[in-house]
Parts: structure tokens; C-alpha cells; sequence
């Protein structure tokens, strides 16, 4: 497959550019929609069972130990899991891992835990040491992480991919290799463009192309001026 190395003004022109502000305001909807059902069903789920079983225990003063020990042991549960659920609402709108260690951090904890949750088995490789990134910088590649997973997630399939980043002779490289990663006409995507243009706004590159029988999305950024 040719490499496709256009960038965003380039591909498509105006009407490039408006598929990118359709699919960015649709995107945006589709957020807000599946952040109310999360707060509403689950989150809003757990802590109604919660209350439930504080009120059985305020209700009922006769419960033997067991079955106190048992109530509360179910009213732990459901804050435990309403806990690890705001995190990762909040994780996925500003994450922390993000502003108070660094990309890697962020990366890890977020691809670990969607391909888990997922099911899809993967493979990442980070360098072992975090860049200082500027915020700006750091915050556009884990969305394009987030775009790239989201996208392999959405086309099914159970071949594993790999994520790979490293940083070489100045250049940080960003890469998702898998059987759908990079399919055919991924440059007029509206995923794709929304992920050229946060790269390209900085400066760097996307292409996707083939190699060795695998598709890959590629994205590269000098670091010149992205460290503090």
C-alpha cells in the first residue's frame, strides 16, 4: 500500500475541511450523550444500590452481625466501583496521570485499561524514561492514542496490535500496527483528520501505509520545540 503522507489542507480541500468540522461536532455530541448515560446508568446505578443498602440497615435495627457484615461487604462494593468508574470518566476528560506524571504514564494506564475492558489483546512498547512535554503537546498525542485505539477498537476483529513510541534523533514516533489500523482510504477518514490536523498543528506528520503484510498508522513530531 502507498504511503499517504497528505496533509490536512491537502486532503480534500474545503470539503475536507468541512467533513473534519462535521465529524468534530458530531464527535462532540456523541461525548456529551455517552458521558450522560454513564453518569445516569452506571454511576448513577451504583450509588442508588448504595443508598438502598444503607436504608435496609437503617430499616431494620434486628440484623444479626452476619447479615450486617454482609450489607456493608455490598455497600463497599458499589462504592468501590463507583469510585474506579469516575475515575475513568475523569481520566478519559482531563487526565491526571497525564498532568502530574507525564504521556507514558497516561498512555499506559489508559490503553491497559480499554483493551481490557475490550477484551483484544495488544502489545505497547514505552521508552522507560518520561519527556517533559509541553501540555498542549502531550495532550494532542494521547487524544491521537485515543482516536488510533477507538478506531482499531470500532473495525472488531481479534488480532492483536502493538503500540509502539520512541524518541530518535529528536523525533518522537507514535505508531498503531494492526490488520485494521491503516485500511484502505484512511486519509479522508474523519477520524484520520482530526488526528492529522492535532499533528500537524504541532508541526509533525501522519501516514499510514503497510509494512510487512500489516497496516500502520504513524505519527511523527521533532521535539524542538515540544519539551519545557
Amino acid at each position: 500500500m502507498a504511503a499517504d503522507k497528505s496533509r490536512a489542507p491537502a486532503a480534500g480541500g474545503d470539503s475536507g475541511a468541512s467533513l473534519l468540522a462535521s465529524y468534530l461536532q458530531a464527535r462532540s455530541d456523541d461525548e456529551r450523550a455517552r458521558l450522560a448515560r454513564e453518569l445516569h446508568d452506571n454511576l448513577g446505578g451504583l450509588l442508588i444500590a448504595a443508598k438502598m443498602d444503607l436504608n435496609y440497615m437503617e430499616q431494620d435495627p434486628a440484623l444479626d452481625a452476619r447479615a450486617l457484615v454482609a450489607r456493608v461487604g455490598k455497600l463497599r462494593d458499589s462504592l468501590d466501583a463507583a469510585i474506579a468508574l469516575n475515575r475513568r470518566l475523569v481520566e478519559a476528560l482531563q487526565p491526571g496521570l497525564l498532568v502530574h506524571i507525564g504521556l507514558y504514564a497516561a498512555l499506559r494506564w489508559y490503553i491497559e485499561d480499554t483493551c481490557l475492558q475490550a477484551g483484544r489483546p495488544y502489545t505497547l512498547r514505552l521508552p522507560a524514561d518520561e519527556l517533559a512535554l509541553r501540555p498542549e503537546t502531550g495532550l494532542a498525542l494521547f487524544r491521537i492514542a485515543q482516536d488510533a485505539l477507538a478506531r482499531a477498537l470500532a473495525q472488531g476483529g481479534e488480532q492483536p496490535f502493538a503500540i509502539e513510541l520512541l524518541v530518535r534523533d529528536g523525533v518522537l514516533e507514535m505508531s498503531f500496527r494492526g490488520a485494521n489500523v491503516a485500511a484502505g482510504g484512511a486519509a479522508q477518514e474523519p477520524v484520520v483528520l482530526s488526528m492529522r490536523h492535532r499533528i500537524t498543528g504541532l508541526g509533525g506528520t501522519l501516514v499510514s501505509n503497510g509494512v510487512d503484510g500489516a497496516a500502520v498508522l504513524r505519527v511523527s513530531l521533532p521535539l524542538a520545540n515540544q519539551i519545557l
